[in-house]
């Protein structure tokens, strides 16, 4: 193969990743204002789900409220999956601003009456950064992103209002 063909072959590829480059941009963009798009529409429904609220019995709104809760917390739910992936959320939902290194996980995981197996630790710590609900700050080390933030209503104290009831007492 001359220079030259060699030359225009990487030019060619070099305009490829240009293209290419250039067109997941576009997309990334594009996917961007489509989810903020919906946040707007999500906190405007939330607005008005608010007002209709307004007009139910207390118990009703509480009902109401909660449903509004699973729906937009970002933590995921523990009930769903293996009981691994259950006990590994739960464990990351009780220490939500930590930083985890893989040993931390099964040291605390081996506490529980019936530990989980090590493949199906993994697998859940994988799916959960794979989604988004862990940051991978390093090999086996992991933080986890923005779980517990959620809408909190004066029903979540008890009526002494000493101490909150957290979401796993409802």
């Amino acid at each position: 193969m001359s220079a030259k063909t060699k030359f225009d072959l990487a030019a060619a590829a070099t305009r490829a990743a240009h293209r290419s480059a250039e067109h997941l941009l576009g997309e990334i963009k594009r996917t961007r204002e489509e989810r903020d798009s919906a946040g707007s529409r999500m906190a405007r429904s939330i607005d008005t789900l608010d007002l209709v609220l307004g007009s139910l019995p207390e118990e009703e709104q509480r009902k109401y409220r909660k449903r509004l809760l699973e729906i937009t917390s970002d933590t995921p739910s523990d009930n769903r999956g293996s009981d691994a992936y259950g006990k590994v959320v739960a464990l990351f939902r009780n220490a939500p601003n930590r930083e985890w290194s893989v040993p931390d996980v099964f040291t605390a995981l081996r506490k529980a009456r019936k530990p989980p197996e090590t493949k199906a630790v993994y697998n859940a710590l994988n799916y959960l950064e794979k989604s988004g609900r862990l940051i991978r700050i390093g090999r086996g080390r992991y933080y986890v992103r923005d779980w517990g933030a959620g809408y909190e209503t004066v029903e979540d104290l008890p009526s002494d209002g000493t101490e909150r009831v957290s979401e796993h007492d409802v």
